[in-house]
């Protein structure tokens, strides 16, 4: 009975620590990205190359021994972060280079933990000229705009800024093309097998659709965790057929 009990216990703590794993991993994958990257400071090669980073969870993250990498053959180790390095809930950790290695012509930034897992990716981001620019993550996507070191990117206001100006340009175009032509509208008649798939084609669009990349490694990582839970549910079956057997001889 007391080994029954101990090897009981013994199988709680195995899978309490595989979960605990499982759970602290899924939480460093997902609170870290690249915000803001400076590929062309003004100055040329004068100036300071700069990657910013942004913890987006409400807890702060460990970032020590975490590596940056950029190029789009054959990726090269930028930085490795080293000491005990935390970026605290919602805010920003610069990485700034000694020299100019990322590529102006045309180049993606990478960030990989301390388990060699990528975290995150940016697009192909290319800037040929220096300037006070920046490359800014704004929602999905990325945006050329005037640097915002350390502080909130400014997508809202250039976006609302890019906005206004088109309406402005939609209207004279408006104007000016009403002034000079007379539009004749048709209706578009659709039997009812043709709105079905328009209907569906709607359905299944999706502009914001995130692209989830999911790293070899961390695939591994999780074939051995589910094969060691696996295990752990096998040698306990076979704890409890055993101590069945006792019981009825």
């Amino acid at each position: 009975m007391w080994m029954w009990r101990n090897s009981r216990r013994s199988l709680e703590v195995v899978l309490f620590s595989l979960f605990f794993v499982l759970v602290i991993n899924c939480y460093f994958v997902c609170a870290i990205r690249i915000n803001e990257v400076e590929l062309n400071p003004a100055g040329g090669k004068s100036g300071t190359e700069w990657v910013e980073l942004y913890n987006d969870e409400n807890k702060d993250v460990n970032i020590s021994k975490w590596e940056i990498y950029d190029g789009l053959i054959s990726p090269q180790k930028r930085f490795i972060i080293n000491g005990e390095t935390i970026i605290k809930e919602n805010e920003y950790y610069i990485i700034e280079f000694d020299s100019s290695v990322l590529n102006n012509g045309g180049d993606f930034v990478t960030i990989y933990n301390s388990f060699e897992e990528k975290i995150y990716e940016t697009s192909t981001l290319k800037e040929s000229s220096s300037s006070s620019k920046t490359w800014q993550f704004c929602s999905d996507n990325w945006q050329f705009l005037e640097s915002t070191k350390q502080k909130e990117n400014s997508c809202a206001e250039e976006q609302e800024e890019q906005e206004e100006t088109e309406n402005e340009n939609n209207k004279e175009e408006n104007i000016e093309s009403l002034s000079d032509k007379v539009y004749e509208i048709k209706p578009i008649y659709l039997n009812k097998k043709e709105a079905q798939q328009s209907a569906q084609d709607l359905k299944g669009f999706d502009d914001n659709k995130l692209l989830i990349e999911i790293s070899y490694n961390t695939i591994i990582k999780y074939a051995i965790y589910f094969f060691i839970l696996l295990l752990c549910i096998t040698i306990y079956l076979k704890i409890r057929q055993k101590r069945f057997r006792r019981e009825i001889e």
